[in-house]
């Protein structure tokens, strides 16, 4: 996949490419901008548009060989209404387009579809090189060689107005890298569990460090974990034949060296089978993806060295499998936390809570300026929010604010959800400092109140991705987020 930038003031007669791409809205207009590109031909497309074509939003129509150009065809995509075509209108568009290159093997396209935005051309340009990197994923299911494929030979020009190349420019390369950061989060979520391991997990993040030298990885095995005393991460794994692994990553670009950084933490169950207290069977298989948050810190990492962003972000990786067995927790088991915090386990398949509350505790040795963790929590947060927004919850409302701005901005919505201290009623114990579950009721607050616990600045954000990590249906696959979301929440603090 290869971008490159054109200028508008260029002849059309000399875009030599398999396609050009032009948008049409409901009222069968175009940009007035295209007007001039088109000029020389205008009255055959107008012709056209009004007897053979409804431009109803992600609609194409392609014309083959007009002999006043070299592009061998002219895509014509629906734009929809010209009032409401907003950067959401936009990426159906994007996802309508590269359907249709993949479906006829188009590799080369010419697109002017960046000059229907007025405003902010940047973020256009970034949504529209996620929305392209996105739809040309394939998870290279086949052959089993845990691989993912981009095509190498697909390539997009940007035709821009001149004063716009610079930001567009930008735009696209922070778009990139972005996309870049999703596929690889994706690919670790659709492999198997028995391949995408914690062990597995921990090696891939080396990889990254001999990939991009401003990536430091650090793997911590069993016996170094039970020597920092995280017996909550531990109870978790035990069940498991698989060893636990805490992963912790530094990137740190900071020209001053001197900030406080900002820390990621990921939940890592490579499989969540619910343990003694264990899931209905139906759809369990895809219980491999709830190590969707640690796949997030890696695709995170990806792309900040990618891009070599002038900030300092940790992340931290608790990675561990939940599985039945006679060395598992028991409903009833009281465990002590890496905190000193004792917590009755009222449910085994309540465990994310149970392996976070160890890392958000280690955490703290950093003395982070902001703490944002991020998993696969609860079913409540699917139930509340479907998979649109991913549920947010903070003790902050700056960075509360921060996180739903870039949200909006990238496409990747949360939806704030309360965090009273009432809730911790919820999951008070007669037998320990904390229950780590509520029963029915407000599940994914109750989740993130138990996890409050274990915060100790007032600049926290805890992100449940349950319902937005993976789809089913047609386009079963993981998703990538909220990579997009934390690296635009994290481009916008430069």
């Amino acid at each position: 996949m290869k971008f490159s930038i054109k200028s508008i003031n260029m002849s059309i007669d000399n875009l030599s490419t398999e396609v050009l791409v032009i948008g049409v809205f409901s009222d069968k207009t175009f940009n007035e901008k295209i007007n001039n590109l088109i000029k020389n031909f205008s009255d055959h497309l107008i012709s056209t548009i009004n007897t053979d074509f409804n431009p109803k939003l992600g609609n194409i129509l392609t014309l083959h060989l007009i002999s006043e150009l070299k592009s061998q065809k002219i895509m014509l995509i629906g734009l929809g209404d010209k009032n409401k075509y907003s950067h959401k209108a936009h990426k159906k568009v994007i996802q309508s387009l590269i359907s249709n290159c993949l479906s006829n093997n188009i590799k080369n396209i010419i697109s002017t579809l960046i000059l229907n935005h007025q405003t902010n051309k940047k973020l256009t340009a970034k949504i529209d090189v996620i929305s392209i990197g996105y739809n040309l994923y394939k998870y290279d299911s086949k052959k089993c060689n845990n691989k993912y494929y981009i095509d190498s030979e697909f390539n997009v020009s940007y035709l821009v107005d001149p004063i716009d190349i610079e930001e567009i420019n930008i735009g696209s390369k922070e778009g990139l890298a972005i996309v870049n950061g999703m596929n690889l989060s994706r690919l670790l979520g659709d492999l198997p569990s028995n391949i995408c391991t914690p062990t597995y997990i921990g090696k891939l993040a080396s990889k990254l460090t001999k990939d991009f030298p401003t990536i430091n990885t650090k793997l911590f095995e069993k016996r170094e974990i039970e020597l920092l005393n995280m017996q909550s991460f531990l109870s978790v794994s035990k069940g498991s034949l698989e060893p636990p692994r805490l992963i912790l990553m530094n990137y740190n670009c900071d020209k001053n060296n001197n900030t406080k950084p900002i820390v990621l933490v990921g939940k890592g169950v490579t499989f969540d089978s619910g343990g003694i207290s264990i899931k209905p069977s139906n759809s369990m298989d895809e219980m491999k993806y709830d190590m969707c948050g640690a796949a997030t810190i890696i695709g995170v990492f990806r792309a900040l060295a990618e891009l070599k962003l002038n900030i300092n972000v940790i992340g931290i990786i608790v990675a561990c499998e939940n599985m039945p067995s006679g060395s598992a927790n028991k409903p009833g088991d009281v465990i002590t936390s890496m905190s000193g915090k004792t917590i009755e386990i009222i449910n085994t398949d309540a465990e994310g809570r149970l392996i976070l509350c160890d890392a958000l505790t280690y955490a703290k040795q950093f003395d982070p300026s902001t703490i944002i963790d991020i998993a696969t929590l609860t079913g409540a947060c699917v139930v509340s929010l479907g998979n649109v927004h991913s549920g947010l919850f903070s003790n902050n409302i700056n960075l509360t604010k921060e996180l739903i701005t870039a949200g909006k901005e990238i496409l990747d919505p949360v939806w704030e959800l309360p965090l009273d201290e009432d809730y911790n009623e919820c999951i008070k114990s007669n037998y320990a400092d904390l229950a780590n579950s509520s029963g029915p009721y407000a599940g994914a607050i109750t989740a993130a109140s138990f996890l409050s616990n274990f915060i100790e600045i007032d600049n926290w954000a805890h992100i449940d991705i349950a319902g937005t990590a993976w789809e089913k249906n047609k386009n079963r696959g993981s998703t990538g987020r909220p990579v997009s979301l934390i690296m635009q929440y994290l481009l916008n603090k430069l």
